[in-house]
């Protein structure tokens, strides 16, 4: 692996870590230098904007990988809504970071994209409602990242309902915004 590769792999870890991320953090974590880390990168914005950039990239592969997971446009849409969710459970760090930074990595819309296309399909098969995709797309997205971002196991119970109805919860949260009789 190359040391450009590495120092992006080492922000990530570091960033799943919840530490604070600085280049002489990445340099310590991968045994250089931090001016080593300037033949690669401008600045420490330049390498977060990489660790977005491979974030996004896995949070599309995991979507689409749901999605295509299962034949009926439905359950495709709902398989690629708890790929989204779980990402951003399974990463909260990296999550946050993707949706906080100060600025925007250019493959952020691929799964905005491949949710579109999910509820496309349902309504090419008669299965949703919706004669805009693209606003019920984003009113799904907003939706899901509010579950990824805020859900936490006690938080139901808080709340009064089963835990383990989390996953109809986001069943049902996916059929509404999708307009899914």
């Amino acid at each position: 692996m190359l040391l450009k590769e590495r120092l992006v792999v080492a922000a990530t870890r570091i960033v799943d870590r919840n530490e604070q991320l600085s280049l002489r953090a990445i340099a310590k974590e991968c045994g250089v230098t931090a001016p080593a880390i300037y033949t690669h990168f401008e600045n420490l914005s330049v390498i977060e904007q990489e660790v977005m950039h491979a974030g996004f990239a896995e949070l599309a592969r995991d979507v689409q990988t749901g999605i295509l997971s299962e034949k009926d446009p439905v359950d495709a849409l709902l398989a690629g809504c708890r790929a989204y969710v779980n990402y951003g459970w399974e990463h909260r760090n990296r999550y946050r970071l993707m949706f906080s930074a100060g600025s925007f990595a250019l493959n952020a819309m691929d799964t905005f994209l491949a949710a579109e296309r999910a509820i496309e399909r349902c309504v090419d098969a008669g299965r949703s409602a919706s004669t805009d995709t693209r606003s019920d797309t984003y009113l799904l997205w907003l939706g899901l990242h509010g579950v990824a971002t805020l859900e936490k196991p006690t938080r139901l119970e808080y709340l009064g309902l089963p835990s383990s109805d989390a996953t109809s919860y986001l069943t049902e949260l996916a059929r509404r915004m999708a307009q899914i009789a």
